[in-house]
């Protein structure tokens, strides 16, 4: 009889095992479920082995709802795409006197990056604008589009992105200034990251109109 028992634990842990395997190889189709039916699993063992006087059993059940409840947890993420509030800096100086324009607009456009944008921006574009104060400096703040990771027992990541993003700046008479986002920010960033540093803008004087 000793021997049929022992056999048959050794059948269930090997079972078990298994399950946990199969569980944890698609905790991400169904992380809750799996977390469900391993517990189940373990305390339907938990009660074989205590209705029948069994504690090797029933503390074999209460083990394994624990660790497959535990892979589960430390292994589950959930992958989202959200929004992200971010500030950006700006410096607006001379290109020559490096000294800083006053009143000059910085506008930060949300448009597509295969092709430069015309300066004159068409009615419905989303963005925002600003304008330099006496130190030629503003900021702009805007909702970029972010993705990351989360989990109950993991770190909790988020990357910010850049393209398709384009800023404009203009001051009287100086030449307009068009150039990509990400050329100053990268392509995507860290949301848990430092703050972007100030971008700094130079604009050259327009050319004097010939007599």
């Amino acid at each position: 009889m000793f021997q049929v028992v022992q056999f048959n634990l050794r059948k269930l842990l090997l079972s078990f095992a298994v399950l946990g395997a199969f569980l944890a190889a698609y905790r991400y189709f169904d992380a809750g479920g799996a977390v469900c039916m391993s517990a189940l699993a373990g305390m339907m063992l938990v009660g074989f082995g205590v209705g029948r006087d069994r504690r090797g059993i029933a503390l074999l059940g209460f083990v394994v709802s624990i660790v497959c409840a535990w892979i589960m947890l430390t292994a589950t993420e959930a992958h989202w795409v959200g929004s992200t509030n971010v500030a950006l800096a700006f410096a607006v100086v001379d290109d020559a006197t490096r000294q800083p324009i006053v009143g000059a607009t910085v506008r930060l456009r949300e448009t597509s990056l295969e092709r430069s944008p015309p300066l004159s921006m068409p009615a419905g574009e989303p963005g925002a604008a600003e304008t330099t104060d006496s130190q030629g400096t503003c900021q702009l703040v805007y909702r970029f589009t972010s993705t990351g990771e989360s989990g109950l027992l993991t770190r909790d990541t988020k990357r910010i992105r850049f393209w398709d993003y384009w800023i404009q700046v203009s001051a009287p008479g100086y030449e307009d200034f068009l150039v990509p986002l990400h050329e100053h920010t990268g392509w995507t960033r860290d949301g848990f990251g430092p703050p972007i540093p100030p971008i700094r803008i130079q604009l050259k004087r327009q050319a004097a109109a010939s007599e």
